[in-house]
């Protein structure tokens, strides 16, 4: 007989098992996953609510920030209370996230994410995702997941538009292959400069996801 948690789980993601392109073995799959979020601002909120509603085994968030009321147009996990508290970006994710109440187990590191971290959270996971806003944090990313064989996803918007860039190391070009080095500071327009809406956001990080 099916146990009452796999009968649970069952009943919440029978509209995606369906998805015959998932079905139950995607699921299980999902279900076994452990994905590295870095970053949960306007990006990585989108991420990270999809990754929880859709039943990845475990995600980890590291996020250096505090939510500021600037954030509040855009990043869609943060509420105006967590901006009057100066709430660290990585903690009021997990907060929040964790009232879907699914099956995902959520660890949240409010840091930078320098080498370091990086080894010691990105070691065993089966994904790595950009929600970041900054290009050393991609590149010191990009070189991780090309010396260790762990797929990560690029992400990035500006103003209306943006881009995704699906790094698998062994079958495509990674970010150092098309860009061999950062821009130099101030040479990119950036959402301070330029500005950004939620909608873009929302589509780039929905493809990503």
């Amino acid at each position: 007989p099916t146990a009452p948690m796999d009968r649970e789980k069952e009943d919440r993601f029978a509209r995606q098992t369906r998805f015959a392109a998932l079905g139950t073995d995607g699921q299980a799959r999902l279900g076994e996953s452990r994905v590295l979020l870095v970053g949960c601002g306007a990006l990585g909120g989108v991420l990270a609510q999809w990754l929880v509603r859709a039943g990845v085994g475990r995600l980890i968030l590291v996020d250096r920030d505090i939510v500021e009321e600037t954030n509040l147009p855009r990043q869609v996990l943060f509420t105006a209370e967590h901006a009057r508290q100066g709430s660290p970006k990585a903690l009021a994710a997990k907060e929040v996230l964790s009232q879907v109440e699914g099956p995902t187990e959520i660890e949240a590191h409010a840091a930078h994410l320098d080498a370091d971290l990086l080894l010691r959270l990105g070691g065993d996971v089966d994904l790595i995702l950009d929600g970041t806003d900054n290009m050393a944090t991609r590149y010191l990313i990009n070189d991780f997941s090309v010396s260790r064989g762990v797929p990560w996803i690029y992400g990035g918007v500006v103003s209306a538009g943006g881009l995704i860039l699906p790094v698998l190391p062994g079958s495509g070009p990674c970010l150092r292959c098309i860009f061999r080095d950062p821009p130099p500071p101030g040479a990119l327009p950036t959402c301070d400069t330029a500005g950004v809406i939620g909608p873009a956001v929302g589509v780039i990080a929905s493809m990503q996801a």
